[in-house]
Order: structure tokens, then C-alpha cells, then sequence
């Protein structure tokens, strides 16, 4: 395909098209010139990325540390890693070394799960007093404005749809909540709109 080759005039009648070429050096620059198409092959599709496997491989692995996964309690393991239980012979199982320390394993579990619900309770007990000492503060200080608005005959002048009892202060969202539930109860405050002023 790279070599031109140079045909007798007798072989083509005289207006032929074919290009005859007698010069070596213009055939050459006729080919350089030519236009050349390169195809690529198309690339493979890299495969998927494998996901991270957090298992621990068994060889790796020491009989302390399967001792020290299976003792964690519940509350404090990951839920995106499953537990490793490793199942003990019968021979182990029945080691007086291996029972004392499963039931001093045990044990600690217990009181730290014992802890945390003692924890929880105490946390709770707290939050309820501190709901119901900011219900009194809140209620008392609905009262003592209601009582203001109707010294200066404010309530009177208004319509009940359009009544506004307006708390001074700064009030969270845990205020503004009791605010509404006293309104309910309270029947001399039911009628009137609360609104906040932060």
C-alpha cells in the first residue's frame, strides 16, 4: 500500500483518470499528505469498586480478643457490625478458670446495664420536676398578665376572637407548648390568643 507503481501507457487508454506517477519524491509527498483514519479499540469497563469487608480473619484473630468482642454488651456495640460468638468446646466450657470468668463477665454486664437504667430513670425523673416547675412559672406568669389587661380594661375593649395576652420574656419552644395546654385547661383564659414576645 506504501509503493506506487509506474504502468505502461498502452494499458489504459488515453483519458483514463488513474493517476500515473513517474516521480518518486511527489508520490511520496502525495502520500504524506494523504488523510489517515486511526482507530481506537474501544476500553474495557473498570469493575465495580468491592466493598469493605470489616470481618476479622481468623488467623489474625487471638482467643483474648474473641474473649473481648463477646463480652461487650448490647447497648455499647456497633449496629453496623454483627457480634462474633466463638463456641467453646465442651472441655472449656466445663474449665473451672473459664466458668469464674464468664460469671465475672456477667456479672460486670449486669451492673453496667443495672447503671444505665438507674442513669436513664434518674434523667427522666429530672426532666419530669423541671416540666413541672416551668408549667407553674408559666402559668403564673399567664395569670399575673391577664390580671395586668384587665386592670387597664384592655380585655373588655377587645372582641374574644382577637384577644391577645402578650408574656413578657423570653420563651422556648417547651414554654410556648405549656402555654398551650394551660390555655386549654384554664377556662378564664381559653378565649384569648397567646402571643409570645421574644
Amino acid at each position: 500500500a506504501n509503493e506506487w507503481y509506474a504502468f505502461p501507457y498502452d494499458s489504459f487508454p488515453p483519458t483514463s483518470t488513474i493517476p500515473i506517477y513517474t516521480n518518486l519524491d511527489r508520490a511520496s509527498s502525495v502520500i504524506k499528505r494523504a488523510p489517515i483514519t486511526v482507530l481506537v479499540p474501544r476500553q474495557p469497563t473498570p469493575p465495580p469498586p468491592q466493598p469493605v469487608s470489616y470481618t476479622t480473619d481468623k488467623k489474625e484473630s487471638s482467643p483474648e480478643l474473641n474473649r473481648l468482642e463477646s463480652t461487650v454488651s448490647s447497648e455499647d456495640s456497633i449496629p453496623s457490625k454483627r457480634r462474633k460468638y466463638t463456641l467453646k468446646k465442651d472441655a472449656e466450657r466445663s474449665d473451672p478458670e473459664y466458668k469464674n470468668m464468664r460469671s465475672k463477665n456477667n456479672e460486670s454486664v449486669r451492673k453496667t446495664r443495672e447503671k444505665k437504667k438507674a442513669e436513664d430513670e434518674e434523667m427522666r425523673i429530672r426532666n419530669e420536676e423541671e416540666k413541672k416547675a416551668l408549667r407553674e412559672i408559666v402559668k403564673i406568669m399567664m395569670t399575673r398578665e391577664t390580671q395586668h389587661l384587665q386592670q387597664i380594661s384592655l380585655l373588655q375593649r377587645l372582641e374574644a376572637p382577637s384577644k391577645i395576652i402578650e408574656l413578657s420574656g423570653t420563651l422556648n419552644e417547651m414554654q410556648r407548648k405549656l402555654c398551650d395546654e394551660i390555655r386549654k385547661e384554664c377556662s378564664s383564659l381559653a378565649d384569648y390568643r397567646l402571643q409570645m414576645l421574644v
